[in-house]
């Protein structure tokens, strides 16, 4: 290698040069007035020999543009920190690695610069990245900075030795074959950075590919990852640690009849664990997976990310262990998973030989056309049922299995009291997720359903028959059954209101207009009768631990709005406070003011008290008689003015019952908005 010279001041000078003691001029050195015993050395710049280079002591190096026909080796004894800088484009076709690293603590700085390997020789032995750590030294670091880092047929940077360490800061990296990043053994840590395996690459990071070595670990904090091969982070063994970054499997750039397109896929012996980051197939796989948990991997944990997939039968998470063996937990948490394909599922638990545990996790059916569950339970190996969906698991859940039968288990039993409640739907319409619950715990299996029956499901209440008879969770009732309820409300909890909800694969709604399907006791909010409607339905009982006083004189009036809050629709705390809330409103903001009944006289209550103004609209509401002019306007100023809610299909009911509550809440809400003179008698 070629030496050039640099004098530098000493350290001395050059702390006074900062304290600004003297003048930039008086610490021109001049050749051979360094003094003596100083802390300053002379600072080497080495340039690098294209035809190979051996760095033995630290120092900085540049690699000048050209082809280079030999390996850069690093193998610094002195514990001293090397820095190779790239200052132009560099070029090889070597079947070996470009700068190999046997020991030091190395810093690569690419810069704008790129690093080429045009070598297309092949072989699994062929061993020609551009970066190489190898050998079996302690403490031996690489920092890859910026550049731009391409193999035709190979793999950008591997690293070979078990107590080493690659920490890639940023940078473009793509290979056109084999892994761009080849973890085999050591320790690879990313931060950022532009990952691409072109063409037919394996993947863009193979984390110990054929290798069975605990010491191999990967973590990923951030970077873009794409690939067109099968796979895009490929982790065969040790541990994968993902925190963020996107990842994108797309196998489409290369060939579209794909089978797999498969964006993370971890198997054999490793550890897994990923708090964040997106991931997202391609469309064009026959089998898509965003992540795919295969073999006797020991642990997996996902506590965060977002998991795409598309495609032909795609999976946001697909789950199994066949031919490995046997494979330890999976738990799945606080994760968004999306599927938009044909015959697509969100998690898909093939064989069951392990538990798979799902905490809060949202699945959305992004589009996907054909048959969609969000959980499939894959039984064609009749393999026992190992899935537990936790308490706080508070979305929909359309659960499917490859052969369903009367009394398929879909659960795991647990000794618990809130798998009742979870929201778990039949993808098939022929069968329901019921409940049943024994000395052992609980759990929930598939029911033939019967024909022209829907169920009933209470929360917080008890739910029974004319004759008094208790119904079971899930019980199957014909259309127009009369259901008794009955809140059933802990000591000291106040209840507030009865909500009814629609439970259909489609989804999961609340039913706004109660009038047809639930009437409460109005003697005895804490009751009410359900007719039983044409779907499948959860009634719960809802309850507030906050009792509202409404005080007496001007604290009665300046909790009025508190107090009308914690009463219900049509099932007030009491009958006698419902009363009372709704009379000391209207005594002292309503005097001699008419009770409207129903929704028109609301609307034009309103209307007239505010000078019958007019409204922007001149449509004409379906179910209000066209010569009823004043009628149609106060309709539709309501609805401008947000007091009142407009109905489906251009229709506004006007003859649908309203309660004193709803009267005395838009009388003030008309109020606040300056409607009309909020100190009008």
């Amino acid at each position: 290698m070629r030496k050039k010279s640099m004098r530098l001041v000493s350290a001395a000078l050059a702390a006074c040069m900062m304290l600004s003691v003297l003048p930039v001029g008086a610490f021109a050195a001049e050749p051979g007035t360094e003094p003596e015993n100083t802390a300053t050395a002379q600072e080497e710049v080495n340039t690098l020999n294209k035809n190979g280079d051996s760095i033995t002591s630290g120092g900085t190096y540049t690699m000048e543009s050209g082809p280079y026909t030999g390996t850069i080796t690093v193998n610094v004894q002195d514990g001293k920190d090397v820095i190779i800088n790239i200052t132009g484009d560099v070029t090889t076709n070597i079947d070996a690695a470009l700068i190999e690293v046997v020991k030091g603590h190395v810093t690569i700085n690419g810069g704008t610069h790129s690093l080429e390997n045009t070598s297309t020789s092949s072989g699994y032995y062929v061993t020609k990245p551009l970066v190489y750590l190898t050998g079996n030294e302690l403490n031996t670091t690489v920092e890859i900075n910026d550049g731009t880092y391409v193999e035709e047929n190979g793999s950008v940077i591997t690293c070979f030795n078990k107590n080493g360490t690659i920490v890639i800061n940023k940078g473009t990296f793509e290979s056109n074959q084999k892994a761009v990043i080849d973890n085999i053994y050591g320790t690879i840590r990313i931060e950022g950075g532009t990952f691409n395996g072109k063409e037919q690459a394996n993947a863009v990071l193979n984390d110990s590919y054929a290798m069975y070595d605990k010491n191999t670990k990967t973590i990923i904090n951030n970077g873009n990852f794409t690939s067109s091969g099968n796979v895009t982070i490929d982790a065969w063994s040790g541990e994968l640690y993902i925190n963020g970054g996107t990842y994108k499997s797309d196998k489409s750039a290369f060939s579209p009849s794909s089978w797999y397109d498969t964006v993370v896929r971890a198997e054999a012996n490793t550890f897994v664990r990923i708090a964040d980051g997106t991931f997202k197939t391609g469309t064009t796989g026959k089998y898509s997976r965003a992540l795919d948990i295969e073999g006797n991997t020991p642990d997996v944990e996902v506590t965060g990310g977002v998991f795409e997939a598309a495609g032909t039968n795609p999976t946001g998470i697909w789950v199994e262990s066949v031919g490995f063996g046997e494979g330890e937990n999976v738990k799945i948490g606080n994760a968004t998973i999306k599927v938009n394909g044909t015959n697509g599922c969100g998690v898909r638990n093939r064989v069951g030989h392990r538990k798979l545990t799902l905490k809060n996790i949202t699945i959305e059916n992004a589009g996907s056309s054909g048959d969609f569950s969000d959980i499939l339970l894959d039984n064609y190996y009749a393999a026992p049922v190992d899935l537990e969906i936790t308490e706080d698991f508070t979305h929909k859940a359309v659960v499917n299995a490859t052969q369903i039968v009367d009394g398929l288990q879909v659960t795991t039993k647990t000794a618990t009291n809130y798998q009742k409640d979870l929201k778990l739907v039949s993808a098939d319409p022929e069968y329901i997720i019921a409940y049943q619950k024994d000395g052992d715990g609980e759990f929930r299996y598939f029911n033939k359903r019967e024909t022209g029956r829907h169920y009933v499901n209470a929360i917080n209440a008890t739910a029974s028959t004319g004759d008094e008879t208790v119904l079971e969770p899930y019980a199957q009732l014909t259309e127009g059954t009369p259901v008794k309820l009955t809140a059933d409300i802990p000591g000291g909890k106040k209840f507030t209101r009865w909500k009814v909800e629609k439970i259909a694969a489609e989804g999961v709604t609340e039913v706004q207009d109660l009038h047809d399907v639930l009437v409460p006791n109005l003697e005895n909010p804490e009751t009410a009768t359900l007719t039983m409607p044409n779907y499948d339905v959860f009634v719960t009982a809802e309850y507030e631990d906050k009792i509202v006083d409404l005080g007496t004189g001007d604290d009665a009036a300046g909790n009025i709005q508190g107090a009308l809050s914690a009463v219900v629709v049509g099932a007030a705390a009491t009958w006698g406070v419902y009363e009372a809330g709704t009379g000391i409103y209207r005594m002292m903001n309503m005097p001699g003011i008419p009770m409207p009944s129903n929704r028109a006289e609301l609307a034009m209550l309103i209307w007239e008290r505010a000078g019958k103004p007019e409204p922007a609209s001149t449509a004409l509401y379906d179910d209000i008689d066209a010569d009823n002019t004043d009628l149609q306007k106060a309709a539709h100023w309501m609805v401008e003015q947000d007091l009142m809610d407009e109905k489906a299909n251009n229709t506004f009911k006007p003859n649908t019952h309203v309660t004193k509550l709803r009267v005395c809440t838009t009388w003030e809400k008309a109020k606040q908005k300056g409607l009309f003179d909020k100190t009008e008698e």
